[in-house]
């Protein structure tokens, strides 16, 4: 099966606002035909101002609220991929 075939891995990103955020958008923006991005996205005016810059980026859906909250862990379901880029401590690992 040819690679446009195949469905689009779908990944579910957390701290797309940070300085390691940004950079796995821009890696996903690279590979659109492979990835579809769903990002959890605090509603401040800070982080809403940092997603702008990704406002044309194709394969990228944002939602604005806190991963905390329970209604927004529901997001979780329809994805194949966790990318926590918001822990500290250690790489975002993106599988």
């Amino acid at each position: 099966m040819k690679q446009s075939q195949k469905l689009k891995k779908r990944v579910f990103l957390t701290g797309a606002t940070g300085n390691w955020g940004q950079y796995i958008l821009r890696e996903f923006a690279r590979r659109a035909d492979r990835f579809d991005v769903l990002a959890l996205v605090l509603p401040t005016p800070k982080d809403t101002a940092a997603i702008r810059q990704f406002e044309d980026m194709e394969n990228l859906s944002v939602v604005f609220g806190d991963v905390t909250d329970y209604p927004h862990r529901a997001l979780l379901r329809d994805r194949d991929r966790l990318c926590p880029a918001h822990w500290r401590g250690s790489l975002p690992v993106c599988r």
